[in-house]
């Protein structure tokens, strides 16, 4: 851990000087890495708040905003590299650092993303950053973190709770029981702020569906969703914004439909 500290003021002296969420970040992913994930850093930092029993948090949460956050986080660099099935693509991302000095941490990384080999975004990253989160502990289906099991399940957002999110990628897991056939979900962000809003259809039977809601200018929106095969049926909301405490608002309508099945004669 420590030695991979040193490894990264090798690289730049100037990213993370004001904010160092990223260095903790990807000196805890390195010790995972290197012992295997037999070190156990989650065991450690999953006692207190992280990002899967408060995901509303953003990836940049760092401890003197809340306790071990940015150690936990080592979940964001784990995320990226699995995502991309490429381990190299933090290297990058502090090669980058090098290249452009600076505290300019999420545009960099959104740089070595959108680059040809990996064609994404720091945005899209953080939809599926959501979705893997809530594949985790009792929820662990396989297809989303090594080793998803022995971490914590993450948290359901419950009713009673501010519908509010704090920080870049942060997000809440709204889980619907689905009681009819077809599901409406309504989704309003606070407006001058980019959001995302995502739900997941959690199969019986994996994989999963991971479907995006338009948005219009005001990050309002609506979707519709067959519910058969489905546990769940989750809204993620996903703060695009590097800002904090903001809130959003949802609805869901259970409709009552039927699949209908007929034949049809040509001519």
């Amino acid at each position: 851990h420590e030695f991979n500290h040193a490894s990264q003021l090798a690289y730049t002296c100037r990213d993370g000087s004001t904010d160092t969420w990223f260095l903790e970040n990807t000196a805890v992913w390195v010790a995972e890495i290197a012992y295997n994930y037999a070190y156990n850093y989650y065991q450690r930092y999953f006692e207190g708040p992280d990002p899967l029993d408060y995901p509303e948090f953003g990836i940049h949460t760092s401890w003197p905003d809340l306790g071990n956050y940015n150690y936990a986080g080592f979940l964001w660099p784990k995320f990226l590299a699995e995502w991309k099935n490429d381990n190299t693509v933090i290297r990058k991302i502090w090669q980058r650092f090098n290249q452009n000095p600076g505290d300019n941490i999420l545009p960099d990384i959104n740089y070595v993303l959108s680059q040809p080999e990996y064609g994404s975004s720091l945005n899209e990253a953080a939809r599926y950053y959501a979705e893997w989160r809530y594949f985790t502990g009792e929820r662990d289906d396989e297809n989303h973190f090594v080793n998803a099991f022995d971490l914590p399940t993450s948290a359901i957002f419950v009713t009673n709770e501010v519908t509010q999110i704090n920080g870049f990628g942060g997000t809440k897991f709204i889980q619907l029981n689905p009681s009819e056939e077809m599901i409406e979900i309504n989704f309003n962000g606070d407006n001058n702020v980019v959001w995302s809003a995502n739900i997941i259809e959690y199969k019986y039977i994996p994989p999963s569906l991971n479907t995006s809601i338009t948005l219009n200018n005001f990050y309002d929106g609506s979707i519709e969703a067959i519910t058969e095969d489905c546990n769940y049926i989750v809204l993620t909301p996903i703060l695009l914004s590097d800002i904090t405490k903001k809130s959003f608002t949802y609805s869901a309508n259970m409709i009552d439909a039927r699949k209908i099945y007929f034949y049809n004669k040509k001519g």
